[in-house]
């Protein structure tokens, strides 16, 4: 069992309450804009290590809802992430086709992928070593899934190349995970 300690005690509790939070908002967001404000004052819930660009605009033609740039040592590491409600169902009823809210928001991040490839040099003025971006979609709830439904999802995110799907408890899991490790420190 790990103890929390001095300074770390307090940072710690910050984050369980962003958690508790994150989870009641879950509960009761009914417009995808609710959680945009959410995760835009609390970016770590997407990427503890990423800075956070809200509202990219691409050109005159879209808006990413958020960037994600991973500092690496290489160079940064770009993911454009599109959220949608939590409400929206990620299956219809056989578990193996998507609905129509997924493929919507798959269909957002190839209309991207094609601008990008046009403009590839826009982006690079205003993103600092833009190369070959990832695309991440956080829809739905993940408690809302079987088991059967889980191996779909994964099986689907194998399957998409550079996009990656996960629902808002995958979110939660993660930032668990990470409180997790920060108390054992």
């Amino acid at each position: 069992i790990c103890h929390r300690q001095g300074k770390n005690f307090n940072k710690i509790d910050q984050l369980k309450l962003i958690v508790s939070e994150f989870e009641c908002l879950l509960e009761d967001a009914t417009k995808e804009e609710q959680l945009q404000i959410f995760l835009k004052k609390h970016p770590m819930l997407l990427s503890p290590t990423a800075s956070q660009i809200p509202k990219q605009k691409l050109g005159s033609d879209f808006v990413t809802d958020f960037v994600l740039a991973e500092t690496q040592q290489q160079g940064s590491k770009y993911i454009l992430v599109e959220i949608e409600k939590s409400t929206h169902r990620i299956f219809l009823n056989d578990n193996s086709s998507l609905s129509k809210e997924v493929d919507h928001a798959i269909k957002q991040t190839v209309d991207w992928d094609v601008w990008l490839e046009k403009n590839k040099a826009y982006l690079q003025g205003k993103l600092p070593n833009f190369e070959t971006p990832e695309y991440l979609i956080v829809i739905g709830r993940g408690n809302q899934l079987d088991e059967n439904a889980n191996e779909y999802l994964r099986s689907y995110n194998r399957r998409l190349n550079n996009t990656q799907i996960l629902t808002y408890d995958d979110l939660l899991v993660r930032f668990k995970k990470l409180i997790e490790k920060l108390e054992c420190d």
